[in-house]
């Protein structure tokens, strides 16, 4: 048995060494493509506007290793990549460089922009829009939905980077641990759930500016950092008082018919008790605006009143131009 074995063996070396003595001398040359790609328009202008001042590449075309294969996720495409990376000098870099000086998004930035076409939809049912990175890296979702002469949409969409530009900040230089002692019970992993418990009322009343806030107080900082930089000063003080403003104004319609129904009465004395608890939210909202604003000028010396000046501004004036232009 062995013997037949060992002349299989041989056979099988002569027909392979006869098969490859009929092959073509290896080229000395490589059949790899070596030459860089040429560059297109928009390499060209990201390379001038992001990679040469910052140090910031930005990465718009597909790959496996940027994202989570396990979701439905595409490229951008390739129409919106510019527009929006307009809008990230205007609105987010150059306010923080004519604040804090031409060289602060150079020094704190993520290395790498990665920009997705659609929805980052999680098993939950939530939508990620947005994640930094050990604060190397913002992955941005939902380019292709973004409409820039939609003010709402357009500040949903940069409370999403100025967030997460706050967790790179917060990572560099954390901000004072006795924030997360303001609202300890009302932090929970389950902000997002159904019911009147996770409403954005519940959260404003227990002092929390979004449901998403109350997950934890690294998400809550960066949600109160996010809303001030996307709403003027005015803005904020009213998204701050919205619900004592609701109840006041339900209040009102309830009193003028009130008369002598119990039912109202009832559902009047409710809402008194549910006022107070609201205006304890707004005094607890302005106990963490303090330690923002302190956070920004003691770490940064910035002034994150004026910052704010600078990027709403900035966000309205795009808004403008593309309604403008879509006209």
């Amino acid at each position: 048995m062995k013997r037949i074995l060992k002349y299989i063996y041989i056979l099988a070396l002569i027909i392979l060494c006869d098969s490859c003595s009929g092959e073509e001398p290896v080229s000395s040359e490589s059949v790899l493509d070596t030459e860089t790609p040429a560059l297109s328009e928009l390499d060209i202008w990201i390379r001038e506007n992001f990679v040469a001042p910052y140090n910031i590449d930005i990465l718009y075309k597909w790959d496996d290793n940027q994202v989570d294969l396990n979701k439905y996720l595409y490229p951008p495409t390739l129409e919106n990549v510019r527009p929006l990376l307009d809008v990230v000098l205007e609105v987010w870099m150059k306010p923080y460089n004519e604040i804090a000086g031409e060289d602060f998004i150079k020094n704190i930035a993520p290395r790498q922009l990665i920009l997705v076409g659609g929805y980052n939809v999680n098993e939950s049912g939530t939508i990620t829009l947005g994640f930094a990175e050990q604060g190397l890296k913002i992955a941005l979702f939902n380019v292709d939905q973004l409409d820039l002469s939609d003010l709402e949409d357009t500040q949903q969409y940069f409370h999403t980077i100025q967030h997460e530009y706050c967790h790179i900040l917060n990572q560099t230089k954390p901000y004072d641990p006795s924030y997360a002692k303001i609202t300890p019970s009302g932090y929970t992993s389950q902000w997002f759930g159904n019911g009147s418990s996770y409403s954005l009322r519940t959260a404003l009343k227990k002092g929390y500016i979004s449901r998403y806030a109350r997950a934890n107080d690294f998400e809550d900082f960066a949600e109160m950092v996010s809303a001030m930089l996307i709403m003027s000063r005015e803005e904020f003080d009213n998204q701050v008082n919205l619900l004592v403003n609701v109840i006041n104004g339900q209040l009102e319609e309830l009193e003028e018919d009130a008369d002598d129904d119990a039912s109202v009465q009832s559902d009047i004395n409710d809402l008194k008790i549910e006022l107070e608890e609201a205006k304890k939210g707004v005094a607890i909202l302005r106990q963490k605006e303090a330690f923002v604003v302190d956070y920004f000028k003691s770490e940064w010396d910035i002034d994150i009143y004026e910052l704010q000046q600078k990027t709403t501004t900035a966000m309205k004036d795009i808004v403008t131009n593309h309604k403008t232009a879509g006209k």
